[in-house]
């Protein structure tokens, strides 16, 4: 076929896949935010909500209990809000736009590492439309797993330009766009070892490891043709750099991580379950990429895995790394691709001590699954070269994979719809999950549906007693239906087990507040501006009771801290203004108590970060207290 043919039908080929994938997600841009997580990635998270700022921009670098350490994600959420606004739709919008520019640059690189275009097609249709990676791109807070791989597949591209012809500047770049990736998500540790493996095959670098160019069209030129294929101390020596960076990475989440609030009391998992877990969940990965059913946001952690599991497991590891050992000459594709899985999947395998971690999560798979896509596309196209009408069987084969993922991509979308969907798909096909019953819970809560949301606070409690965040919705839940005495024992149950967390202290205060119980609710109110004293409300509340105390002078430092503390907040000023009006005998009227809305109570940190359940309903700041009017001081 002429040239100029063949470049038409590659274009055609490239839009016709970019279309296929808008079309299978374009239903993302009605969606609405979900509880999980996207209080704090959206609008819900005051230092999100101005936009780029000058101080959103410092928080954003700032090891701020948050989450781990990820400026280049909250400053791309702080884009959003400056272009947008709070509208969830454009967000998802650009979630989508992510997603088809990392397909774009996983094809670039996979082409002109190899030169074969149809093999690197169907790698990158995989990669756009398979269902197990809805979860990256229907969900708002998963931008981090977006950019992150954005900066990934670059990192690819410069490497292979700096294999092409070996300079200081093409390498610093390599540098520069790894280290943007690990500042939107660590997970890009690991890319100094799958270089390592790019270099084995496609690129053939490693002078004692030659690989014949399977796959590779003739004529594409490697480092062999180029630069040379060099001894390995010499590839394993160019790496030093980035795992340099890589360990900065490391330990910049790790101190991050610190900083966190957790309000959950269950215990680690053992040792001994994450190693099993670690060895069994690269097959549940598997299964799914094979059949993509019972996707959910949340797969809780196994209370125990059969010991033939964690056998046959191990056994099938071994068994796939030394086919791939033992055919690395004649099928380099296969060891490349297997290790690409297991290598990128190991920091997030559960081996790491984190509470609340899950067995597994569809996003994770997001950049690992590139290695199997790789595999089975090189693979299928090999196999099917050995049939006599292996071009026809590959078109017909390739259409009807496509557009069977594409389908199952487009109906696995609607379970990020909305809140009820997310958490409501997750009870259905699984069992026992104590984060999705939470979550569903303080969505009912939010919709005043506050029968139903006990019963899915008490079976969140069921099945893990350890989660106080539900014990704390509970416990708001039980005293917006006047069970008073019942709230009152669970809030004391909270308090004494985590005493510390300031969120806790001040729904307990506003809870007796409202129930007439001043004296304990101001030993609350007051523990909780001690443990959490950047919370602005919690000082406007002083201030208000100590008004009501007649304690003017003791108000006005309340409302001074308040405005101290958060210069935006409205009711401070307000609240001062009329203070100052009080004690001027300017406005005799007796100040009257004016309490947050029960569904505005504050949740805590973690509970916001989709560790459990969020206060407000989805997509709503709920920044600051409801305000009030005329001259009474506002809450």
């Amino acid at each position: 076929m002429p040239m100029e043919n063949t470049n038409r039908l590659h274009l055609f080929v490239i839009l016709g896949l970019l279309a296929v994938t808008i079309a299978a997600y374009w239903p993302v841009h009605r969606f609405d935010f979900v509880i999980f997580d996207d209080p704090v990635y959206a609008a819900g998270n005051a230092h999100i909500a101005p936009g780029m700022t000058r101080e959103s921009i410092r928080w954003a670098f700032a090891f701020n209990g948050a989450g781990y350490w990820q400026p280049m994600t909250w400053m791309s959420h702080m884009a959003d809000q400056t272009l947008f606004g709070a509208r969830p739709g454009p967000q998802h919008l650009v979630n989508l736009a992510f997603h088809l520019i990392n397909v774009l640059l996983l094809f670039q690189f996979l082409f002109l590492a190899t030169g074969a275009f149809w093999r690197s097609v169907m790698a990158a249709a995989l990669f756009a439309l398979h269902p197990l990676n809805v979860e990256s791109v229907a969900w708002i807070s998963s931008r981090k797993n977006l950019l992150s791989t954005c900066f990934w597949m670059l990192t690819l591209l410069a490497y292979f330009r700096y294999s092409r012809r070996l300079m200081v500047l093409r390498y610093c770049l390599v540098g520069i766009v790894m280290a943007s990736g690990l500042m939107a998500k660590p997970m890009a540790t690991t890319l100094p070892m799958v270089l390592l493996l790019l270099d084995f095959w496609p690129l053939n670098r490693i002078a004692e490891f030659p690989t014949t160019r399977c796959g590779v069209a003739p004529g594409t030129a490697s480092l062999s043709g180029a630069a040379g294929r060099l001894p390995l101390y010499r590839i394993l020596y160019e790496k030093i750099g980035i795992l340099i960076i890589s360990g900065i990475s490391i330990g910049l989440t790790l101190a991050s991580m610190r900083t966190i609030e957790s309000s959950f009391m269950a215990p680690m998992p053992a040792l001994s379950l994450r190693l099993a877990n670690a060895i069994v969940t690269p097959f549940r990965y598997m299964e799914k990429l094979i059949w993509p059913q019972d996707l959910v946001f949340f797969y809780p952690f196994p209370a125990a895995i059969p010991a033939w599991q964690i056998v046959s497991a191990g056994l099938a590891l071994l068994a796939i790394t030394a086919a791939g050992v033992l055919t690395w000459r004649r099928r380099p594709y296969i060891l490349v691709g297997w290790l690409w899985f297991l290598v990128t999947l190991a920091p997030v395998s559960g081996l790491t001590p984190v509470r609340l971690w899950p067995s597994m999560a569809d996003r994770f798979s997001y950049v690992p699954a590139v290695g199997l896509f790789i595999l089975t596309s090189w693979a299928m196209a090999d196999i099917l070269e050995r049939v006599s009408f292996w071009k026809g069987a590959a078109v017909g084969i390739s259409i009807v994979l496509v557009v069977m993922l594409a389908w199952g991509t487009r109906l696995q979308t609607r379970t990020w719809a909305n809140s009820v969907a997310l958490c409501g798909n997750a009870l259905e096909v699984t069992s026992d999950n104590w984060l999705a019953h939470t979550q569903m819970g303080t969505v009912l809560r939010s919709k005043g549906q506050l029968g139903d949301a006990v019963y899915h606070f008490q079976e969140a409690i069921r099945i893990m007693p350890g989660n106080l965040d539900a014990l704390n919705n509970l416990a708001l839940a039980l005293s917006e239906t006047n069970r008073i005495s019942e709230a009152t024992r669970y809030f004391e149950t909270i308090i004494r087990l985590k005493p510390e967390n300031g969120s806790f202290h001040y729904n307990f205060g506003m809870h007796l507040l409202r129930n007439g119980d001043r004296p304990r609710a101001l030993v609350h109110l007051q523990a909780s501006a001690r443990h959490r004293p950047g919370y602005v409300p919690v000082w406007n509340i002083l201030g208000i009771t100590a008004a009501q105390d007649g304690s003017l002078d003791q108000a006005r430092a309340y409302f001074l801290r308040a405005m101290e503390v958060d210069p935006d907040y409205e009711e401070a000023p307000a609240n001062l203004k009329q203070l100052e009006r009080l004690a001027a005998g300017e406005d005799r009227r007796a100040v009257t108590p004016a309490f947050p809305e029960r569904r505005g109570a504050e949740m805590p940190e973690a509970g916001r970060r989709g560790k459990a359940a969020a206060p407000a309903a989805p997509g709503s700041a709920n920044r600051h207290p409801a305000r009030g009017s005329g001259g009474e001081i506002r809450r």
